[in-house]
């Protein structure tokens, strides 16, 4: 067993070591290459990261058509229970604790 680990260790060393020779072969050799390279793959990142969209509203990702309680009732089935299932309740607080004092988890 431990001549195994070695030979796999070794060849992993090899690989390194081939890879870091190809990296060096390629900088000194096509520098103007490697700067562009770089610089596209920059401004493609900057790219990416310019165009996404964060969603504030965690309603807004799921389907419209179905409602909140179709959501709610969906999470639950997914879960498991109700135990599991953590929802942010937004608006007036002396509605919402009305409503939570009638619903009661079983």
């Amino acid at each position: 067993m431990p001549n195994v680990i070695r030979t796999v260790t070794r060849s992993f060393q090899q690989l390194v070591h081939r890879h870091l020779a190809w990296i060096h072969r390629m900088t000194t050799t096509y520098p103007r290459r490697v700067v562009v390279m770089a610089l596209l793959l920059l401004l493609s990142s900057i790219a990416s990261i310019a165009t996404t969209r964060f969603e504030a509203d965690i309603f807004k990702l799921f389907p419209s058509q179905a409602g909140p309680l179709k959501l709610f009732l969906d999470s639950l089935e997914w879960t498991g229970g109700a135990k599991d299932v953590y929802f942010l309740l937004e608006g007036e607080p002396s509605f919402c604790q009305s409503r939570l004092k009638d619903w009661r988890p079983g």
